[in-house]
């Protein structure tokens, strides 16, 4: 079984990593995520029942705010990029004064000799396919080979614990 520590260490370093992206965003293009997000939330909801369950929600919490999606807008609306500059460099980046990170890793008990391991894990949209695709067949009773047509499929040979 892979180390969980690969994964814990692969979303810290995206959350450190992020802060170049997000430096990178003129205010300009800031401002056209903001409008976009703004326009998102004051969308008309398309089914009278998605409605009337945001009512309800409303109800159930005792909060009565329904005009929340306008508020949050207005709200959306006087954010600025150096805000969520802010908020990223004081709770979410490494060693910001309110940062608080909690994280738990669980590991299967029992081991699992077809699960991808560490690198592989990269590649998003790829397939991982034993390199005995029949014997895995055989043991699975559900799964059956690719057809040619599909694409991204890797081979690989189980890496031994």
């Amino acid at each position: 079984v892979a180390d969980t520590s690969y994964l814990t260490s692969a979303i810290l370093n995206f959350v450190e990593d992020f802060k170049a992206p997000l430096e990178s965003v003129s205010d300009s293009e800031f401002g056209t995520f903001v409008e976009g997000l703004v326009r998102q939330r004051l969308e008309r909801e398309k089914k009278l029942t998605n409605e009337v369950s945001s009512h309800w929600a409303e109800i159930q919490s005792q909060q009565y705010v329904f005009d929340r999606l306008q508020r949050e807008a207005a709200a959306l609306r006087t954010l600025t990029k150096a805000d969520v500059l802010r908020v990223y460099r004081d709770s979410v980046a490494q060693g910001g004064v309110d940062r608080r990170a909690f994280t738990s890793e669980i590991s299967s008990a029992v081991p699992d000799k077809n699960r991808a391991k560490g690198p592989l894990l990269a590649y998003p949209g790829l397939r991982v396919v034993p390199e005995k695709a029949r014997d895995f067949q055989a043991e699975s009773g559900y799964w059956t080979p690719p057809s040619k047509e599909e694409s991204k499929i890797l081979s690989y040979k189980p890496i031994a614990s």
